[in-house]
């Protein structure tokens, strides 16, 4: 549930990502989505296709956040039945009970069922 770069490239979705070179890549580990121009290039069930950005239909970024009880927080991670939310807010700390983890930072378990998950999609161009 973290904020993530698609891409459309022949009408199927995959995640964007850049190689050390600055190449674009498209990303998949769904195996109905390649072809013989894919490779698995760390042996991680992960495979990459570098091309061009006009090659792409869309491109877009998605932002994922959560609002509890009035409050927008960051979801870190997601669990069977809970949400690791976080915050650098110290009246959304308080309010929500977290636990401060650094300086500014603070972080909690809560129940799936309180958090309103939205997500956010914002055309990209390169």
């Amino acid at each position: 549930m973290k904020t993530c770069k698609y891409g459309i490239y022949k009408g199927n979705e995959y995640k964007l990502s850049y190689d050390m070179k600055k190449n674009l890549l498209l990303l998949t580990s769904d195996t109905n989505l390649i072809d013989d121009s894919f490779i698995d290039r760390y042996g991680t069930g992960v495979y990459s296709k570098i091309i061009t950005p006009n090659e792409l239909d869309e491109a877009y970024t998605i932002n994922v956040y959560g609002k509890i009880d009035g409050c927008e927080v960051s979801i870190r991670e997601e669990y069977e039945n809970s949400l690791l939310i976080g915050t650098n807010d110290l009246q959304v700390a308080k309010l929500l009970n977290l636990n401060r983890i650094d300086k500014y930072g603070y972080e909690g378990l809560v129940d799936k069922n309180r958090v309103v998950i939205e997500r956010i999609k914002s055309e990209i161009s390169f």
